[in-house]
């Protein structure tokens, strides 16, 4: 939430809209995301609120009586202060020109209605840290103007023939020369041949024609590489003045300016990849659910021994594999904390190139060396799969013209106070040592020395973000390992990654069996709003020796509790449901009844976390997709716990 401190008041939205209902519905999740509101239904109202409120953005509908929002925006503009303001325009068009009309008439960007309330004021945030960045710009570039201008040119008065007959205003800098020593100089002793040619070229031609010249041209001196802009104007007739300004640092702030654009692009390219993750994640795990909830009733009848069992296991296992790329998109997207534990890296390397072995070209070979007891580390499956994605995706780039050869390696490696270490970082300890080398172009020393940093690639457009290898380093360092890179040209690259070991008994892979929880004569009530899941959880509940009664929706579960509250032991619903949510439900349940314990299922949800779940008095958080094993654990625990204290 966009939070205002003490000595900084919430950032106001003028909110224009013809439509009550839309200028109250924007009020509620604007306040709600810390903004202050101000309202006007029209375009006349708009421009007196703009004037006497100075908003920090504006939220404009485009299809208004009167004075429709393409004119209100263009008027808006106009005024004092107007051009700096963030204007996000709300439309029920979706045709191309009419988006073009609101750009050209001055939108900042635009949002389709029906209107997604929920993100409304993640959309508003982000456009103040856009239009932030945009004003430091402006900012930033007006400073560097205001440092060139006060920075006196030096003219020069040259002869047809080359020769520097007079300076004025020169520095000791000034070409690399002392002022003492510049008249009577020509210009190829003062400047590269090539340089000098194009300025005696000029001078001629501007000492016979009279029009004026103007040419930029480098200059390496002892500090540095300084670029200089000539203008040559006509002086008299058989003489020219060129009048030299250093344009180093203008250079500069140019660069700057360019490589914070292509920042805030690519920021902006995360932020519709970040909500799009979170859109999704929501179905996509409903769906994945279902899938593995169902398979794993169906292993517990179907013999061992039976061909269907072992490839329900396969099934089961693609399940998790895709549960597994929605929790990295849901980190990717910072939606989702690390899931750390105890385990073997061995499986996901086999598993990983398994899978990277049907994408990549045969003229590459994968060779590996896997020391499958080599030790656990305490990490999240999920990141170290992302990490060996993007080091063997990085080698088969290097490699894709001439293929030849991909080494993964695994092993244990002790490092002790007598041992050279790779890295001055690094401690001395037991450590999980993973190489991924190849035989490609390899890199340049300066190419090394900035492969780590965000936004860096040496791929052309199209190729590459320069995220993968710092996403790499920021998993890596979080998890308490190191990282080192060895590289030549034309001789691969070689990257060593240290994880910490831990000494304890490594986990099965193999899916856990699980045994039905002794239930006796609990009851419990289950809801969710999707058919298929509320019929597996029922199933699974039943095979866990539980008598199930199964809504889907809220407000029958809550008829059927208010009826009978202390029929049930226990309840599961939920999160995003209609009508009602899963909290809201919980919140009115343990009103009606406050010892009543609650079990919270999600498969993605800005509104609820666990943190907050807790808060609520909610006994178990558990997110979708869950396998049976886990979800009969989580009842198991919340009912030993016994009732909920009041």
């Amino acid at each position: 939430m966009f939070m205002a401190s003490s000595k900084q008041e919430c950032p106001l939205v003028l909110v224009v809209d013809d439509d009550s209902t839309v200028r109250l519905l924007a009020r509620e999740s604007l306040e709600q995301a810390g903004f202050k509101v101000e309202e006007a239904e029209n375009g006349l109202q708009a421009f007196f609120a703009f004037e006497s409120q100075r908003p920090q953005i504006v939220l404009l509908d485009l299809m208004m009586p009167e004075m429709d929002g393409f004119d209100v925006c263009l008027a808006l503009r106009r005024l004092e202060g107007g051009d700096r303001v963030p204007i996000l325009v709300m439309t029920s068009m979706d045709d191309v020109e009419s988006i073009n009309r609101a750009y050209e008439a001055g939108a900042t960007d635009f949002i389709t209605k029906p209107i997604n309330w929920v993100i409304l004021g993640h959309r508003v945030r982000y456009m103040m840290r856009a239009s932030q960045v945009a004003n430091e710009l402006r900012k930033s570039e007006t400073k560097n103007r205001a440092i060139l201008n006060a920075v006196p040119d030096v003219m020069f008065r040259i002869s047809k023939e080359g020769i520097l007959e007079e300076v004025t205003g020169a520095k000791e800098s000034t070409l690399c020369l002392s002022a003492g020593e510049l008249p009577g100089k020509p210009l190829h002793e003062m400047m590269p041949a090539e340089v000098a040619e194009q300025a005696m070229n000029d001078i001629s031609r501007v000492v016979s024609t009279g029009a004026g010249r103007l040419f930029e041209f480098p200059l390496q001196c002892p500090d540095a590489l300084h670029h200089y802009e000539a203008r040559i104007v006509a002086c008299g007739e058989d003489e020219a003045l060129c009048i030299v300004r250093d344009v180093s640092e203008q250079k500069w702030a140019e660069e700057q300016r360019m490589i914070m654009e292509r920042q805030l692009r690519q920021a902006q390219k995360m932020e519709a990849i970040g909500t799009l993750a979170g859109g999704i994640a929501h179905d996509f795990n409903n769906i994945l659910s279902a899938i593995i909830g169902y398979t794993e009733l169906a292993l517990h009848g179907i013999p061992a021994e039976k061909s269907a069992c072992h490839k329900l296991h396969q099934v089961l296992r693609a399940g998790e594999r895709a549960k597994g790329l929605v929790q990295q998109i849901l980190s990717f997207s910072r939606e989702k904390e690390e899931e750390r534990k105890p385990l073997l890296i061995a499986p996901i390397i086999k598993e990983t190139l398994t899978m990277l072995r049907a994408s990549l070209p045969t003229t590459i070979e994968i060779r590996r060396h896997i020391k499958s007891k080599s030790g656990m580390v305490l990490a999240d499956p999920s990141q170290m799969h992302q990490v060996l994605m993007n080091l063997c995706t990085n080698a088969a780039y290097a490699m894709r013209e001439q293929g030849c050869v991909l080494k993964v390696s695994l092993i244990e490696e002790d490092l002790d106070d007598g041992t050279l270490l790779p890295c001055p970082d690094l401690k001395p300890g037991s450590y999980v040592k993973l190489t991924v080398s190849d035989t490609g172009a390899g890199m340049t020393q300066e190419v090394m020395e900035r492969i780590f940093d965000p936004f860096f690639t040496t791929k052309g457009p199209g190729d590459g973000t320069g995220m993968g290898l710092s996403v790499v380093y920021g998993i890596v360092k979080s998890h308490g390992g190191f990282i080192t890179v060895e590289s030549e040209p034309g001789r691969g690259s070689s990257f060593d990654i240290y994880l910490p070991r831990i000494d304890l008994v490594g986990d099965s892979i193999e899916m856990e069996a699980v045994s039905p929880f002794l239930a006796g004569n609990k009851r419990i009530l289950m809801v969710d709003d999707e058919a298929i899941l509320e019929r597996m959880g029922q199933e699974m509940l039943e095979l866990l020796g539980y008598e199930v009664v199964a809504r889907r929706s809220p407000l029958e579960a809550l008829d059927v509790f208010l009826a009978q509250p202390d029929r049930f032991d226990l309840v599961i619903t939920d999160q995003t449901m209609p009508h009602m949510t899963g909290a809201e439900l919980a919140r009115e349940l343990m009103r009606i009844r406050p010892d009543i314990p609650v079990i919270l299922c999600t498969g993605h949800s800005e509104s609820i976390t666990a943190e907050k779940a807790e808060a609520m008095g909610i006994r178990k958080f558990v997110m979708k997709p869950y396998e049976l094993g886990q979800i009969a654990r989580a009842i198991s625990t919340v009912l030993e716990e016994g009732p909920q204290p009041q």
